[in-house]
């Protein structure tokens, strides 16, 4: 009797973890694709001064050799005025997390130019 209802205990273990991946649960599964592709009009547009966008755009232009050989008015003009300037460094806001008016976390894509015709670098500060 025992040995029945171990062999009961394990074939309904294995049947319920079986792991559907049939076409229609992977197609399911697929419906909601997020576009990550930079889009100008996205990557300026604030949402309750954030921007929601920029999240999942960033990498577009962190790893751009185009946007890399830009001059700093053809860059501006692609991404908008930079959230802070300073010197040959342009920060640009990704995300920001704040308590109260503290900081507490935040993601900022820095460009630096040689001079106002060359990006030496472009990175992620996190």
């Amino acid at each position: 009797m025992r040995l029945f209802l171990s062999v009961i205990a394990a074939a309904s273990i294995c049947i319920g973890c079986k792991s559907d991946h049939s076409e229609d649960a992977l197609a399911t599964k697929n419906l909601v694709k997020i576009d990550s592709t930079f889009n100008q009009t996205k990557w300026q547009k604030k949402v309750d001064g954030q921007y929601a966008h920029r999240e999942i755009m960033y990498k577009d232009v962190l790893y751009n050799d185009t946007i890399r050989s830009l001059s700093e008015t053809e860059l501006t003009s692609l991404l908008g005025q930079p959230d802070y300037k300073e010197g040959f460094h342009y920060y640009y806001r990704i995300t920001e997390n704040n308590l109260g008016t503290w900081t507490l976390k935040s993601k900022t894509l820095v460009v630096k130019f040689t001079d106002s015709t060359k990006i030496e670098w472009i990175k992620l500060h996190e």
